[in-house]
C-alpha cells in the first residue's frame, strides 16, 4: 500500500472525500501518462549518469521538448491538417522534425509564433 499527501484548498470534510479522492486518481494518472511517454520516446529510465543536475536537466529538456510537440500536433489539428487530434503519434512528429524547417516550424507553433513561408 502506498500512502501520499496532498494539499488543497478544499476543506477535509465529509463532503469532499470523494472529489479530493477524484482528483488524487486524476493527477496519478496523468503522472503515469507522462512517465510512460518519456520513458517510451527518450528513453529516461535507462538514463546512465550519476551528475544529480545533469539528470534533472535531461529530464527536464525532454519534458520541454514533448510540450512542443504536444503543442504542434494541437496546432496542426486546430488548422485542419490533422483529422483526430491523436492522428499522429509523437515518435512521428519526432521524425518529422529531423527535417529542419518542420522542426522550426515546430518550435514557432510551441512558441506561439507565425513563420513567414519559406
Amino acid at each position: 500500500m502506498d500512502e501520499a499527501y496532498y494539499i488543497s484548498s478544499l476543506p477535509a470534510d465529509e463532503n469532499n472525500v470523494e472529489r479530493i479522492r477524484e482528483i488524487a486518481r486524476s493527477h496519478r494518472s496523468i503522472e503515469k501518462h507522462l512517465h510512460w511517454i518519456l520513458n517510451m520516446h527518450w528513453n529516461q529510465d535507462k538514463m546512465q549518469a550519476n551528475n544529480p543536475n545533469y539528470i534533472a536537466n535531461r529530464a527536464n529538456l525532454n519534458k520541454l521538448a514533448l510540450a512542443f510537440l504536444e503543442n504542434y500536433r494541437f496546432r496542426l489539428w486546430n488548422r485542419g491538417e490533422l483529422k483526430e487530434l491523436n492522428g499522429i503519434s509523437i515518435q512521428v512528429l519526432q521524425t518529422r522534425c529531423k527535417n529542419p524547417k518542420i522542426a522550426l516550424d515546430c518550435i514557432a507553433d510551441a512558441l506561439g509564433i507565425s513563420r513567414p513561408a519559406l
